[in-house]
């Protein structure tokens, strides 16, 4: 069983991360060098312009599908969007349980809309939150006369790095639920050695999801890190600043076989391999400051061993002119995967590094490792070859972010007693981010879905669907029905058409 809470606030990335995090969604050439800043692996984000008053602020949200940032892909259709949040997915139960039923209503209150007064910067804006507060409540009965203790299951779209408010809170008949998470696998595939995983950008991409037997993986054992390693550790770099050195640098250059080695590398800030020739290199800057002397950096190696490694210092990171005065301790030792991927992950969650945009200390770090190793490991893993028959060389930090912020399914369970001929009522809140296409537009299409079954084994008699506080907002396009100008807040839903969605705009103030 994976039982932990998921994670705390998000944080921002400044604007200038953008086109160094750009080098990275790069494809891998032939013969290609990549430079690394660490606070800018931050791979997968969504980039939304907000227009406060007559104010552009800059603003991330991690987790959703960065597609054609600024462009509407011209859907229309309530089914593809840039930054995709994912459906609203019905309750189900665990196993199939004769004898129960639900009637189901969802409300959306638009209360985040309204227009609010804020002081920034010496001066008054007005601005809004593109949230809805959903309310997914289910009227459970049971038609058998003996009472039922059930294991309930409640799927939520999204990522690990979700702002707290958007994890749904459960409640039975009022009182808040003891609930159990379950993390399904990230589940896009690498579609070639070097190439960031896709994201979730569609309700029909879920569905194939969910089809796929994905449920059943959440609950599955975690694969082991069990292999061998040779482990090559960068510490005590020294180096000072000069007029002839302004930005020192350690470079560890070496030979190998890509079809017999695979390289893994953290903490450094550059990589240069020529996969014909074989000649490597990983470059970091020198720390000049006095909490980064005790900073470390790892290359795993994977297979047979690296060739005539030699540590060089550099006045700077063009690696052009030596300086021999910069230095490092290298020590080479074996051990397993897991052995030294929970060393770095524990030395990483201890030094609160740039990248991070939460407290990770709400998720166990051996969770964390096991989900890392899901994206290592099975046929969707990182440990094949490529159609060269070369292994894929990868950055630890792009795959630990790539765990946080990749699109999957997670589920809350919890178990419900079911009195013999009576029924319960469950209740899952939450603040939910808009699925947004066209970003940094006035035009921004913002919009709010779910599905009536997909994944549910439950036997639904009725679903409803409502809105309130929609005085705030302008629904553009949807085929729920609602027509509030008309006084039709509350529509009935067709249990035959499986997703529902709708668009709104802030309705501007007169």
């Amino acid at each position: 069983m994976r039982s932990e809470e998921i994670l705390d606030a998000l944080g921002s990335i400044d604007d200038d991360l953008i086109e160094q995090v750009n080098g990275l969604r790069e494809s891998k050439k032939k013969r290609g060098r990549r430079w690394i800043l660490q606070t800018a692996v931050a791979v997968a984000a969504c980039f939304c312009l907000v227009v406060v008053g007559g104010k552009v602020w800059d603003s991330f949200r991690l987790g959703g599908n960065p597609g054609n940032l600024g462009t509407a892909n011209g859907a229309g259709d309530g089914e593809t969007y840039d930054c995709y949040t994912g459906p609203v997915f019905p309750l189900s139960t665990l196993e199939e349980c004769p004898g129960l039923s639900a009637e189901r209503n969802i409300d959306f209150d638009f209360s985040p809309y309204k227009t609010k007064v804020e002081n920034i910067d010496g001066e008054k804006w007005e601005q809004y939150d593109s949230k809805s507060i959903i309310t997914d409540e289910y009227q459970v009965k049971n038609s058998s006369p003996e009472e039922k203790t059930v294991t309930f299951l409640y799927p939520v779209a999204g990522s690990l790095d979700n702002e707290p408010e958007e994890n749904p809170v459960v409640r039975i008949d009022g009182k808040e639920a003891e609930t159990e998470l379950h993390i399904g696998p990230c589940p896009a595939e690498i579609s070639g050695a070097g190439e960031d995983l896709e994201e979730l950008n569609s309700w029909k991409e879920y569905k194939a999801l969910v089809e796929s037997g994905y449920q059943r993986m959440a609950f599955d054992a975690f694969p082991v890190l069990d292999k061998r390693v040779i482990v090559y550790e960068l510490s005590q770099m020294h180096g000072e600043e000069s007029e002839e050195a302004p930005a020192p640098a350690l470079n560890l250059e070496f030979r190998t076989d890509f079809k017999h080695t695979q390289l893994f590398s953290y903490n450094f800030n550059g990589e240069e391999n020529d996969y014909d020739s074989g000649k490597c290199s990983r470059g970091i800057f020198i720390s000049q400051d006095e909490s980064g002397k005790d900073e470390k950096a790892y290359l795993i190696v994977l297979g047979e061993d690296i060739k005539e490694p030699v540590l060089q210092g550099y006045t700077d990171m063009g690696f052009e002119k030596k300086m021999e005065q910069a230095g490092g301790t290298l020590k080479r030792y074996e051990c397993s995967l897991d052995e030294i991927f929970s060393n770095i992950v524990k030395e990483d969650l201890a030094k609160e590094k740039g990248w991070k945009n939460s407290d990770f200390s709400d998720i166990p770090i051996e969770t964390f490792i096991s989900l890392a190793a899901e994206q290592l490991d099975g046929e969707i893993g990182i440990f094949r070859k490529n159609a060269d028959g070369e292994y894929y060389n990868g950055s630890l930090e792009e795959l630990f972010m790539n765990v946080y912020s990749c699109s999957r399914i997670m589920y809350l369970t919890f178990d419900v007693k079911l009195p013999g001929e009576g029924s319960v009522t469950i209740t899952a809140s939450m603040r939910r981010e808009a699925s947004t296409d066209n970003a940094g537009s006035i035009e921004q299409r913002n919009a709010y879905d779910m599905v009536t079954r997909l994944g549910s084994v439950l036997d639904f008699t009725e679903q409803s669907a409502s809105v309130t506080n929609a005085e705030y907002i302008e629904i553009t396009k949807q085929n729920f029905g609602f027509a509030p100008e008309k006084g039709i807040t509350k529509v009935t839903l067709d249990l035959k058409k499986e997703h529902y969605f709708m668009e709104v705009q802030k309705k501007l103030q007169r």
